[in-house]
């Protein structure tokens, strides 16, 4: 067994808490979600910070408010948009505490945060885009 746990932060857009076998849904079928909610922690009580796709996935990397990390809304991922200063995120640091990062998918986060998550620290994995679509 190692010496830490290994840690799968899914974050799935656009439905309610409760739209999971798992959580008791009556028609919906999530076999996989379940299994793997089943077999670790669930956060069966959270609470978005922010309606926005950009401001509440901030708020979730980096444990902070709007009010506190400067995006309150999607302006986060202009081109443009810069934030009031440096943030830190848990992937950060967990790959500064050893661990191996990743992120998969739509990570949709402030420009300048996307360039830290992309850059932990050595060992960060890094996978090919085409390699989703297999």
């Amino acid at each position: 067994m190692p010496d830490r746990p290994n840690i799968l932060l899914i974050m799935t857009e656009q439905h309610r808490g409760d739209c999971l076998g798992i959580e008791g849904h009556p028609c919906l079928l999530t076999p996989n979600m379940d299994s793997i909610g089943a077999g670790g922690a669930r956060f069966t009580n959270n609470f978005c910070n922010s309606p926005v796709c950009v401001s509440s996935r901030v708020c979730v990397l980096t444990g902070l408010y709007p009010e506190d990390t400067g995006v309150y809304n999607n302006e986060g991922a202009w081109p443009r948009f810069r934030l009031p200063r440096p943030l830190e995120t848990f992937p950060r640091i967990f790959a500064e505490h050893g661990y191996r990062t990743a992120n998969f998918g739509k990570v949709h986060v402030a420009r300048d945060l996307s360039a830290r998550l992309d850059r932990h620290a050595a060992g960060a994995v890094e996978v090919p885009a085409d390699c989703l679509r297999r």
